[in-house]
């Protein structure tokens, strides 16, 4: 057993952003893999890349973000220690990928 990492962003264009930082990063669900882009884009070789255990894109939903971590939830249902958490800025979604439920949806 080992610390698994699931990343989810959330969509972009949230109360008033910009498109300047569109571009900013870029992700493969399938391959779960995110890359920080430079400003200039033309920077290849600066670019960042991230890999993780999943990956929740800005479509995402919430089946998907509960999907991603049901294998350790299962883990904790059959008796392993286990912890689910969220991190990231103030409004960025923490307690909704947590608690909220999309109307009728189970």
């Amino acid at each position: 057993n080992r610390v698994r990492v699931v990343v989810r962003l959330r969509p972009l264009f949230v109360r008033g952003e910009d498109s300047a930082n569109a571009n900013a990063i870029q992700f493969d669900e399938a391959g779960k893999v995110l890359w920080v882009m430079p400003r200039d884009e033309t920077d290849k070789k600066n670019r960042r890349q991230f890999d993780f255990d999943g990956l929740v894109g800005p479509n995402g939903t919430q089946k998907d973000a509960f999907l991603a971590v049901l294998p350790t939830l299962e883990s904790i249902l059959e008796g392993v220690n286990g912890c689910v958490m969220c991190y990231g800025q103030t409004g960025s979604g923490k307690t909704f990928t947590l608690s909220k439920h999309e109307p009728g949806k189970p």
